[in-house]
């Protein structure tokens, strides 16, 4: 799976090149445009079968769990890592599984925001125009991935990741601060900015060469809830697996749980018998 995962990916810088030589002036723009938003769409369609794929495997081996846990999990992050503002962090069964979500909420990323811009585009040349509801891209399923790039870092930090993995995994934070410093979330800013100092060294640290503002005064500055983030999380990367309904509240030991299942899964599976006892277990 990982290695159709990347042969896919191949195929973005492509589709982002096509993007930035569009040219509305040309006679040929409209055509043009509807051919590479067709495109994007059917990449990020084959890119979330991938993942489905991969999830209904592991439900069926009944050995994978993703959990959003308290920060304080993870070391040698929590030390290093003073600020709190962002409380919960993804915890995967390996390496591997990390590095194939990274990628791909990576990839969604990057293939919402170019599909957002050709719905503009085609808005101009079209007047009057409107995407599909179910086809829009909304800010909040953007500030989802890159909230998901974040809650990423603690697990990239752990001790042994560092050996198995490479410097790329934390090129998402730098995707991260410019979409929050662009849509002034400067909390969020100043939280990777404190990250950046923290984890790296000085010569691998990112550049800052804007300062976030220190008053909330300076900005309009928004704090997004770890319950709006797990709710996105569920109903776009999970829709039919068996999550907990829930999801601020039923909360195990180890944090809250999503279970990767198939489609249609059985009621005697294992991984969905041991989510409803976790569900049901007092406290």
């Amino acid at each position: 799976m990982n290695s159709q995962s990347n042969h896919l990916g191949l195929r973005l810088p492509a589709l982002l090149e096509r993007h930035d030589r569009l040219d509305l002036n040309h006679a040929g723009s409209s055509n043009d445009l509807d051919d590479l938003l067709f495109d994007c769409n059917e990449m990020q369609m084959q890119t979330r079968r991938n993942l489905m794929a991969l999830h209904a495997r592991e439900a069926r081996d009944d050995k994978s769990w993703i959990a959003l846990v308290e920060i304080e999990h993870f070391h040698p992050f929590s030390d290093l890592v003073t600020d709190r503002t962002m409380t919960r962090a993804f915890r995967f069964p390996g390496f591997e599984v990390a590095y194939i979500h990274s990628s791909h909420w990576l990839r969604m990323y990057m293939l919402r925001q170019t599909i957002r811009s050709l719905h503009d585009m085609r808005q101009r040349l079209i007047p009057g125009w409107r995407p599909d509801e179910k086809h829009a891209v909304t800010e909040r399923e953007l500030l989802f991935y890159v909230l998901s790039f974040c809650r990423l870092v603690p697990f990239f930090v752990e001790t042994g990741h560092g050996a198995t993995g490479d410097m790329s995994c934390f090129f998402l934070l730098y995707i991260a601060e410019q979409y929050f410093r662009n849509n002034k979330h400067w909390r969020w800013v100043r939280w990777i900015k404190h990250v950046s100092e923290r984890i790296f060294t000085k010569g691998m640290s990112m550049p800052f060469g804007i300062a976030a503002p220190e008053s909330p005064s300076q900005a309009s500055d928004v704090r997004y809830s770890d319950e709006k983030a797990e709710l996105a999380f569920n109903r776009i990367e999970f829709p039919n697996a068996p999550l907990l309904p829930d999801v601020g509240r039923n909360v195990t030991p180890q944090g809250t749980v999503w279970m990767p299942s198939r489609s249609a899964p059985t009621p005697t599976s294992p991984a969905l018998d041991r989510v409803k006892q976790q569900i049901s277990s007092p406290g």
